[in-house]
């Protein structure tokens, strides 16, 4: 299994962030291709300590092609092109 990890800091507008990352974000993420499992965490703290993340992500493929296919894959892209 492959694990793709995206580490959120806080933003500046957490009820924007969360609005666009339920209704936008996680609906284009779940069509990528191969996508077995997508987990999200909260308040995180780094091993090295300081500020826990806002929000985690997990999203897992069977293997690293699988991860690759779906990135390249026009659900992946747009995926990345919305959270810019």
């Amino acid at each position: 299994m492959t694990r793709f990890l995206i580490l959120y800091n806080k933003p500046d507008d957490a009820h924007a962030f969360e609005s666009h990352y339920h209704d936008t974000h996680i609906p284009l993420a779940k069509k990528m291709p191969g996508l077995r499992r997508f987990t999200i965490s909260r308040n995180v703290v780094a091993i090295p300590g300081g500020e826990p993340y806002y929000l985690v992500a997990e999203l897992d493929w069977d293997d690293r092609a699988a991860l690759q296919r779906a990135l390249k894959s026009p659900e992946g892209q747009a995926t990345a092109q919305e959270s810019r």
